[in-house]
């Protein structure tokens, strides 16, 4: 039942309710305020006065003092109106809203998304009914209000817009870097198309930033990294890091060391995480294999190895 009968309380002078104002507009006549409330579903009360240029505004609440009472506040000239409220006295389940003024019972709930019933008590399950939009190649698990996708194993996305597992080997020789004197690996796209990450697996060889500590796959043993020991990064041809990693970025000696997900700095394999927007690239394009320290020049002189490895990347 869309029709709204609402009754107004006498106003109160020289009051107005403050931050609750839904809508402001400048009015020439309090009637014509009272009706813009009546035709707001959300508006329970209003402030109605004049401005320092002579007219006056109309300031729609959806909240009254008695819901509110720390937002009554003084302002001379003003009058401030509520309705009879059925609202003030009704919890609301689930942050549904409660509109005064319609149905047989003086009030209605309005539900929030993810929920149903007279008073929005129900959650809906999205995933049993199909109103989900999960890709064809996620799991959909409910959850109150809502739902969450997940890709199904052997995949990787986002759950909702795209879920690959086309995994396409970048390189055709291993992708070999060193540790200091600029001395990265170079990879080139054979495949055009959108890319939402890379992974990197290891063929040979081991890197070290301190010639007394043991050599890594990917990074440094030194205890000062902590679980932020990974120094692999994949960059563009300008040397520009990729976003795949949470990086830290405090000083020169943390600069582009990181930790991954199900991964450390001697795994097999690493696979980063997905990109913030897919890397749309080119047959040709150059992309770069650096190691940390080489790349932002930091306390090379003690650094010491070289690793190889096959690049993959995953493509919609």
């Amino acid at each position: 039942d869309n029709c709204r009968v609402i009754e107004f309380k006498e106003g109160t002078k020289n009051k107005i309710l403050t931050n609750h104002v839904i809508r402001g507009d400048h009015l020439p006549d309090k009637d014509i305020c009272e009706l813009r409330c009546y035709l707001e579903p959300n508006c329970v009360s209003y402030n109605y006065g004049p401005l320092s240029d002579g007219t006056f505004t109309c300031e729609l609440n959806d909240r009254t003092h008695l819901q509110v009472p720390d937002s009554l506040e003084d302002k001379s000239g003003f009058v401030y109106t509520e309705i009879f409220n059925p609202c003030e006295s009704i919890p609301c389940a689930n942050h549904a809203t409660c509109q005064a003024g319609f149905g047989n019972h003086g009030y209605r709930f309005i539900c929030p998304a993810g929920y149903r019933g007279v008073q929005c008590e129900t959650d809906i399950d999205e995933c049993n009914d199909g109103s989900h939009d999960c890709h064809f190649a996620a799991d959909c698990k409910n959850t109150a209000g809502s739902f969450d996708c997940s890709c199904q194993s052997g995949h990787l996305g986002d759950g909702r817009h795209f879920c690959s597992d086309y995994w396409k080997k970048v390189n055709i020789d291993p992708v070999c870097f060193g540790t200091k004197d600029d001395d990265h690996g170079t990879f080139y796209i054979q495949e055009a198309g959108q890319i939402y990450t890379f992974k990197l697996v290891h063929t040979s060889g081991s890197v070290t930033c301190h010639t007394s500590k043991t050599s890594t796959k990917w990074g440094c043993s030194l205890p000062i990294y902590g679980n932020h020991n990974i120094m692999t990064v994949i960059t563009y041809s300008n040397k520009t890091v990729l976003p795949l990693a949470e990086f830290l970025k405090g000083s020169d000696r943390t600069y582009y060391t990181y930790q991954l997900d199900g991964a450390d700095f001697n795994s097999a394999t690493l696979v980063f995480k997905l990109l913030p927007t897919p890397l749309v690239v080119l047959v040709g394009q150059q992309f770069q294999l650096w190691y940390a320290h080489d790349l932002v020049n930091y306390t090379e002189n003690n650094n010491d190895g070289k690793t190889c490895a096959d690049v993959y990347a995953l493509y919609h």
